[in-house]
């Protein structure tokens, strides 16, 4: 009869049913592993409060008040214990604080230190930092200037790691397309290419340039319409230079204005304002 087949089924019904439960049991087992571990992979983020040290007001026209100032994208560089080069971008800028946000490879490792601006092919090796300088930049009215800093207090403290030259241009022409600035002379030094700092646990460790050009570009051509006036803050390796050619050019290269400037020693955090041009 109908009854009696349903209760010779029911022992199979049962077991396919515990079957099945074990089977979607074992699935979200498996899943929830697999999320896990995956998710183990993902780097902590983290932030660093940063510090940079100012710069005498007698020998600094930095931001009109001695301070270095941040700018939105802003990046540093930082390495810890097991962190290495891994970029930090500014987050916040507000009452006197400074914070930096990125990643670190565990929430067990400490900053040890970080250098400004960040690069992707900085190299660490030995105590020794290996950066690049790009040989041209945009004229901004702001600073970029290489730092290093120490993780000090539950902050880095950034220090120069060069000095400055401080360039105004008043009553621009109109076709300006470059700024050029070359050191020359028996003392010359490069200016950009491939910069080291020796030994990152010197205090007051300087940059130099192995290997590069004598000279460094400034692109005038986005403000050259719009403003009469720049101020340009070169970054400088320390020394001695014999002469520095600073020369504004058109788009062919032509010579507007040409200025030198003789015997100048460039020190570390501090600025050289020369002659306006």
């Amino acid at each position: 009869s109908q009854p009696n087949l349903m209760n010779n089924y029911r022992p199979v019904l049962v077991y396919f049913l515990k079957c099945l439960c074990h089977a979607m049991i074992l699935c979200v087992v498996g899943c929830t592993k697999i999320w896990h571990e995956a998710d183990s992979h993902i780097k902590p983020t983290t932030t660093l409060e940063v510090n940079v040290e100012r710069i005498d007001e007698t020998q600094s026209v930095i931001n009109f008040n001695s301070t270095f100032k941040w700018s939105n994208g802003d990046c540093i560089g930082a390495y810890g214990a097991s962190t290495n080069n891994s970029c930090f971008s500014i987050q916040s800028d507000e009452d006197d604080k400074v914070i930096f946000s990125g990643s670190i490879d565990s929430s067990e490792d400490t900053p040890l230190f970080a250098y400004y601006p960040y690069h992707e092919s900085t190299e660490y090796k030995n105590n020794s930092l290996t950066f690049d300088i790009p040989k041209t930049f945009n004229v901004t009215n702001e600073i970029s200037c290489p730092m290093l800093g120490h993780f000090v207090d539950n902050a880095i403290d950034f220090k120069y790691l060069g000095g400055l030259i401080n360039i105004r241009i008043e009553g621009m022409d109109k076709s300006a397309s470059k700024l050029i600035i070359s050191s020359e002379g028996e003392e010359s030094h490069n200016l950009t290419g491939k910069a080291i700092i020796d030994n990152i646990n010197e205090s007051g460790c300087i940059y130099h340039i192995e290997s590069g050009s004598n000279e460094v570009v400034y692109d005038l051509e986005t403000i050259a319409d719009e403003m009469d006036c720049c101020q340009c803050y070169v970054p400088m390796p320390v020394g001695q230079y014999d002469k520095i050619l600073i020369k504004v050019t058109n788009n062919d290269n032509e010579s507007i204005v040409e200025r030198y400037v003789h015997d100048i020693t460039i020190s570390r955090s501090q600025m050289l304002s020369v002659p306006t041009i």
